[in-house]
């Protein structure tokens, strides 16, 4: 299968290349950086296709040149999420606007926490509808397209660790390093859900070869994890004080990372595990953080 990548440079979709290559596809890689479109673009099997999310016409092209589509590209400029999330459903719009009725595959990516807070969120939850922008839109829209003709489908991210993440692990480290202490929010019992970056790029892979139209698959290693572990994790490898901040002066620590550091909320991938097949297999976040980020 040649398969169009978004992202295919970044931390998830550099791995679901290698993971595509390896069993057998072709790869169509969006790239607009092109020092980064390099490192993959030596790669046999790989073809790199520029362009960028704001781009429609290129990803339009894109989509009709392969033979499904791996979709993990987003903007991550969280001072401006609301523009990030609406260049996101745009760009699924003109991909998925041109696949009508050529039941190609189209995999799309969401995120646990979007189906709801303290409580295990299973694929069956849908997203809650709030009051803020969020990519519950999007992930709607991928799933009501299963209408449409395409075998369209949803992998939802929990936190992604591993070598090189750009994400949370090294968010809380730098932020520890920073403020000379390492912070947690309230008692610090809220819960969040993880996988290793390897496991999470073969689950796309898998819903892609035979995945069901319209189904939500989640990427989840472990259905939760403390946050107060992983503070006295960070605390105790950097010989730091780990101390409880109230959740009002929350922002002054985190800064816009805040409201990701206080989310409490756990998932379940047993129907994923069983419809694809999927075992996860890599190492937890706590052992990566103590190995990649400190």
């Amino acid at each position: 299968m040649h398969v169009f990548v978004t992202g295919a440079t970044g931390f998830v979709g550099s791995k679901i290349v290698d993971i595509l290559l390896s069993r057998g596809h072709t790869v169509l890689a969006l790239a607009r950086n092109p020092a980064k479109a390099a490192v993959i673009a030596s790669k046999p099997g790989v073809t790199i296709h520029t362009g960028s999310l704001t781009d429609l016409e290129s990803l339009k092209a894109g989509a009709l040149a392969a033979d499904g589509v791996i979709h993990t590209a987003f903007v991550h400029d969280f001072t401006q999420y609301a523009t990030s999330i609406a260049i996101d459903l745009e760009a699924i719009k003109a991909m998925v606007g041109v696949l009508k009725g050529t039941n190609k595959p189209f995999v799309s990516t969401s995120a646990t926490l979007l189906a709801g807070q303290g409580r295990v969120v299973t694929e069956t939850d849908p997203v809650e509808v709030v009051d803020m922008p969020t990519r519950g839109p999007a992930e709607t829209f991928v799933l009501k397209s299963s209408d449409d003709g395409i075998r369209s489908s949803v992998v939802r991210l929990p936190i992604v660790h591993g070598e090189n993440d750009p994400g949370f692990g090294t968010i809380l480290v730098n932020l520890a390093k920073q403020k000379n202490y390492v912070g947690y929010i309230g008692d610090g019992t809220n819960f969040c859900p993880a996988v290793e970056v390897n496991d999470a790029a073969l689950l796309y892979v898998l819903a892609l070869e035979k995945g069901t139209p319209g189904s939500v698959y989640h990427a989840i290693a472990e259905q939760g994890i403390e946050f107060l572990e992983i503070a006295s994790t960070i605390g105790k490898k950097l010989s730091l004080e780990v101390k409880s901040i109230p959740r009002e002066e929350a922002g002054k620590y985190y800064g816009w990372f805040a409201a990701f550091a206080g989310f409490n909320f756990m998932a379940s991938s047993e129907i994923t595990q069983k419809q694809l097949g999927w075992t996860p297999k890599g190492d937890g976040m706590i052992s990566n953080i103590v190995r990649y980020y400190l």
